[in-house]
């Protein structure tokens, strides 16, 4: 997994959530970024469209092979998501 890999994770989110944030932090060969999922859902990914607002914590976690993503873990409060959104 490279960059452009690692567009195709993120970029769905964003399209879902424009106003989303992340912060990213490295030690050596892994890097964990913390997500403040915030605003309306706007219909992309899984779910339809909501008039709700919602706020959740997303977090990824990424190791590195010197300059690839070699693997990628996600912590999402799926439910919490759900919940606000009328999904569930």
């Amino acid at each position: 997994m490279n960059v452009v890999d690692l567009r195709r994770i993120v970029g769905p989110w964003r399209a879902a959530f424009p106003d989303l944030r992340f912060d990213m932090h490295t030690d050596g060969d892994h890097a964990a970024s913390h997500a403040t999922l915030t605003g309306t859902h706007g219909g992309h990914l899984e779910w339809a469209a909501c008039v709700r607002s919602i706020r959740v914590e997303h977090m990824f976690f990424f190791r590195f092979d010197r300059e690839r993503i070699v693997e990628v873990w996600e912590l999402l409060d799926r439910p919490a998501l759900q919940r606000q959104i009328g999904a569930d």
